[in-house]
């Protein structure tokens, strides 16, 4: 189940921030200029790669060289460690697990610099795991994954108990097809089931991992990084409400932490691909293998009105700036490093650097550095993102153009007093019984009544005012669908309050419960006429056909059922058999009042709907 992830934003975040960091190898073969680099752009992290092969229990001298160079480079910054093979040196055998752990190991007490460890890599993938599946079709990378974390968190937690053991380092794709002609692969989202399911297994009541570690990449480098999939063979950054909820269940609990009770998440790679500047298209040798690569710097584009989700970034300077503002304001996420800070030569490798193959600057250099910036300095207004259509609909209810007042950000007005905002809706709540609400304060202050606070739900927006309590709530229509959503509640601010927003992972559920209807006894009903839906915990079942008016209604399919917690009232819906979406609303009446049913057709209420005797029960 999920729990309420709150964290403060716009103006301010909550510790620790958001670590920006890279992930490029170069820091070991090129540690001056790659640390210029760094220190020049801001970043706090590095993240290094090294090879393991069967047999090693330590670091090689060679090996051991490069990391202190890095070590040395890194000037304090964070040396996060990352350690795999090919995949046919996968540790799934206890020897070879121990030997793995063991190399860990030696590597953390060589370095006490070094306390961010990453447990191989992708190993969803059969190009870095294998075997994925076994050869009935089912999954064996997730329970070999989990034994070999198991062993690691306490080898290194025995030695070193404030390391930071960062796992599954997932890779965004996966088809979930063990007969795959290529690529056979788990979707992050069943890999992280499935690796739940082997933990339960084990009965271990220890954490396996500190961190959740996952590659956000997008489906192309030109897609919005707010852009959300259906598919659970894609995890991006704007599906950060499904990475959640698939650790939620998984983890849920148990004794491994899970983002609702404190888990963070790093983002180890993400990047976004640039064509080759024509004055350096000689430096680049074979074909682009990656869609949708983009232009380094084309002049960017204005934040408002903002670009729809479905539409295709300019050049890598705005994909770098709107994706790590994003990356600030969402909740459980600590840390994102972009892949990488140089270009590789070969087209069919990543160029998603900051510097092109010969370490000059591309032009979205300064568009990163400006950002990690404002990253670093707390100043990211996270009511103003580009995914997030707070716009002209909150200047109306009386913050200043834009959110600005004299030329500056209201979160740059230190003058005024500080506020909190904190969600106080059910979570998780019934389908079609859904509340917005968060209580408005300010330390010294208390409680502040009579202020417009807005909540967001993707691209709808809900306006409500505090009462007295210093509490905003609104209702939600048309009802949100059963599962996770991701919605904002924020405060503009004012002459006297800073602003101050909360952002909340709301989980809808369906009811356990048995609704069904017949005619009345004392009138003849039409043939046919039925009311039946179901949830015994498992799925939505049921029928529904009824005269309204001059038509008669019919369900397809049933897929939502919310009851109230007095039982009087429910919500269901699905589909028509002509293809539309169906709402219904049933209130058991009180002596003397017929019940009611009322239906919605593509969101368009039907004006009189047969009268039925209902039933709201309990599933056998």
């Amino acid at each position: 189940m999920l729990a309420a992830a709150a964290v403060a934003c716009g103006g301010a975040r909550a510790e620790p921030g958001l670590i920006v960091g890279l992930a490029d190898d170069t820091l070991m073969a090129t540690p001056v200029e790659t640390s210029n680099a760094g220190r020049d752009l801001g970043v706090r992290a590095y993240s290094l790669s090294l090879d393991w092969q069967r047999g090693r229990l330590g670091l090689s001298a060679a090996s051991a060289g490069m990391i202190q160079t890095a070590v040395n480079a890194a000037g304090g910054n964070r040396v996060v460690l990352w350690v795999y093979g090919p995949p046919f040196y996968a540790p799934t055998t206890a020897g070879d697990r121990e030997q793995y752990c063991t190399y860990l190991r030696d590597a953390v007490t060589r370095f006490p610099q070094i306390r961010d460890v990453v447990i191989w890599n992708e190993p969803n993938l059969s190009s870095f795991w294998t075997p994925q599946f076994n050869p009935d079709g089912t999954s064996a990378a997730p329970a070999a994954y989990v034994s070999l974390l198991a062993r690691c968190w306490d080898v290194l937690h025995a030695f070193r108990p404030g390391v930071n053991v960062i796992a599954p380092a997932t890779s965004p794709w996966g088809n979930d097809d063990p007969g795959a002609a290529s690529n056979v692969s788990h979707s992050p989202t069943r890999f992280l089931l499935e690796l739940g399911a082997a933990y339960r297994a084990s009965g271990r009541d220890k954490p396996i991992f500190d961190t959740l570690g996952h590659h956000p990449y997008p489906a192309s480098s030109a897609e919005r990084p707010w852009r959300t999939h259906t598919s659970d063979q894609l995890i991006s950054i704007g599906d950060l409400d499904r990475l959640v909820g698939a650790a939620e269940q998984a983890f849920g609990g148990t004794g491994q932490t899970a983002p609702g009770s404190g888990l963070p998440i790093w983002y180890l790679e993400t990047g976004y691909q640039t064509v080759p500047d024509p004055s350096k298209a000689g430096l680049y040798t074979g074909t682009e293998n990656w869609p949708g690569s983009l232009p380094d710097a084309a002049g960017g584009e204005p934040a408002q009105p903002p670009p729809s989700p479905d539409s295709l970034a300019p050049d890598q300077a705005t994909q770098l700036v709107d994706s790590l503002r994003l990356a600030y304001c969402q909740p459980h996420v600590q840390a994102v490093f972009n892949f990488q800070l140089r270009d590789e030569p070969s087209l069919e490798r990543w160029q998603s650097g900051l510097l092109w193959a010969d370490g000059t600057r591309k032009g979205s250099y300064e568009a990163f550095k400006r950002v990690v910036a404002e990253i670093n300095n707390r100043s990211v207004d996270c009511t103003r993102l580009k995914g997030m259509t707070f716009a002209e609909l909150i200047a109306a209810g009386g913050a200043g153009k834009a959110g600005q007042r004299g030329g500056k950000t209201l979160a740059g007005a230190d003058a005024r007093k500080s506020t909190r905002i904190a969600w106080t809706a059910r979570n998780p709540a019934r389908f079609g019984f859904a509340r917005f609400a968060a209580r408005l304060a300010s330390p010294g202050e208390g409680r502040l009544r009579s202020r417009s606070v807005t909540f967001t739900l993707l691209r709808q927006v809900y306006l409500a005012t505090t009462r007295r309590t210093g509490v905003a709530s609104t209702t939600v229509s048309p009802p949100l669908r059963p599962g996770a959503h991701v919605v904002t509640a924020t405060f503009r601010g004012d002459a006297g309050h800073r602003p101050a927003s909360v952002k909340v992972l709301l989980r809808v559920v369906n009811s356990r419960a048995v609704v069904s209807a017949h005619a009345p006894t004392r009138a003849p009903a039409s043939a046919g006429d039925q009311l039946s839906v179901r949830f015994d915990g498992r799925a939505v079942s049921g029928a529904l056909r009824v005269r309204a008016g001059d038509r008669v209604v019919r369900s397809a399919r049933l897929t939502a059922l919310g009851v109230s917690p007095n039982r009087r009232t429910a919500w269901f819906s699905g589909r028509s058999v002509t293809g539309v979406s169906l709402l219904g609303k049933i209130e058991l009446g009180s002596p003397g009042r017929k019940d009611e049913l009322r239906l919605w057709l593509n969101g368009r209420q039907l004006r009189t709907v047969k009268t039925l005797d209902l039933r709201i029960g309990r599933p056998r």
